[in-house]
């Protein structure tokens, strides 16, 4: 299955064959946006500021400009293990006092070598997804998702 937000991400960068590293970006060309997940959210100290809650998580992005709504993590499909749940789950808006909203992410994926490019697409068959906030200077700060 081809990596479901590869129409959002730019400055795609590979590294070693085995990981990805990129930025998100909305089709009307927005680089920042808000969020909303159905995890737990945290203080983001010791832990990235979303966890899953009841072992399903599901983050969106959603744009300020024209309000596109993009899932980019769903554990009930991405990754190499992901968990199928029946229930639906309520989304909540992502609320980190210290960061203005919108913001934008960097977003990294860590592949076992033979699930990286499968027929020459990205996978969806990650082993990883690290999701990163983006300061000012473009440098990743703080954690906002680690699965």
């Amino acid at each position: 299955m081809k990596l479901r937000i590869l129409d959002f991400l730019v400055d795609i960068e590979e590294v070693s064959g085995i990981a990805l590293s990129a930025k998100l970006k909305c089709s009307c060309g927005a680089t920042k946006f808000n969020f909303l997940h159905t995890g737990k959210q945290t203080k983001g100290i010791l832990a990235p500021f979303i966890i899953r809650q009841k072992r399903q998580l599901l983050l969106k992005a959603v744009c300020p400009i024209c309000k596109n709504e993009i899932i980019i993590y769903d554990s009930t499909q991405d990754g190499a293990s992901a968990y199928k749940k029946s229930s639906v789950c309520e989304f909540k808006p992502l609320a980190i006092n210290t960061l203005s909203n919108p913001f934008a992410v960097a977003i990294k994926y860590n592949y076992f070598p033979e699930k990286f490019k499968i027929g020459g697409e990205y996978s969806n068959q990650f082993e990883n997804c690290f999701i990163y906030i983006l300061d000012n200077n473009d440098k990743e700060g703080k954690a906002l998702l680690e699965e």
